[in-house]
């Protein structure tokens, strides 16, 4: 099951240090890369947070123990938030003129909190 970093003011303070750690970055912009920019949840490409699903491998995570959340989905994973639907309505918004061919464009708009 793995450690509760949580139980302990000691783990706890190691686990804040590893979050600030270069190491730490790196392996979070490479997910936030991978999974492309975006909240594997809803889409949203702003406020990105990367979530240990698990903690098994700390220190030494591999890809498939993070996702990449935006802050308001992150606060959903932790229970903070009510289910997207209720204050989060992420919407296609078609614009024309975008593109150099005239073309409509695509963008993500969202409601919320994000």
């Amino acid at each position: 099951m793995g450690i509760d970093y949580f139980k302990s003011p000691k783990l706890r303070k190691a686990y804040y240090s590893y979050l600030r750690s270069q190491k730490w970055k790196d392996t979070a912009i490479t997910k936030i890369i991978l999974v492309g920019r975006r909240c594997e949840l809803c889409g949203y490409p702003k406020n990105l947070h990367v979530h240990h699903k698990t903690y098994e491998n700390f220190g030494d995570e591999l890809m498939s123990d993070l996702e990449v959340r935006c802050r308001y989905c992150h606060e959903y994973r932790h229970g903070q938030r009510e289910e997207p639907g209720s204050n989060f309505t992420p919407k296609i918004i078609l614009r024309k003129g975008g593109a150099k061919n005239g073309k409509e464009k695509s963008h993500l708009q969202n409601r919320g909190s994000c």
